[in-house]
């Protein structure tokens, strides 16, 4: 919902409206050393007003990945090759600015050693088995 900040004549100064976050990889499963692209949206939880501004912080668990900057649309990318072979936690935390509050959201991410591009050149190039 909305908060209304009134000063003491309940004149409204301001109108500080929540957020909704989602976050998304692409791809998703990643292949380890190549891009994976983060993706984060903010968008009002009321219909209508203008569309979030500021940035939104990307992590992998505790660690800062990097920041990106809103869109006319509300819409944040990262991109980074820099994520370890595994399973991952990704967050994406919306900073908030004048009107917006603050949100987050996370996802899962998995990041494969190989592709599977990768695995069948390599089975294709194997030597053959002498007997």
């Amino acid at each position: 919902g909305n908060l209304l900040i009134a000063d003491r004549q309940n004149n409204v100064i301001r109108e500080v409206v929540s957020t909704n976050l989602a976050v998304a990889a692409s791809p998703s499963p990643s292949v380890y050393g190549e891009n994976a692209t983060l993706t984060a949206v903010v968008s009002a939880t009321c219909f209508g007003g203008t569309v979030p501004t500021g940035e939104v912080d990307f992590y992998d668990g505790p660690d800062l990945l990097g920041t990106g900057n809103l869109d006319s649309t509300g819409e944040a990318t990262l991109t980074t090759s820099g994520l370890s072979p595994g399973s991952h936690t990704i967050t994406a935390d919306y900073l908030g600015d004048i009107v917006y509050v603050a949100s987050s959201a996370t996802t899962a991410e998995s990041v494969l050693f190989w592709s599977s591009t990768s695995l069948s050149e390599s089975a294709q190039i194997a030597p053959k088995a002498t007997r």
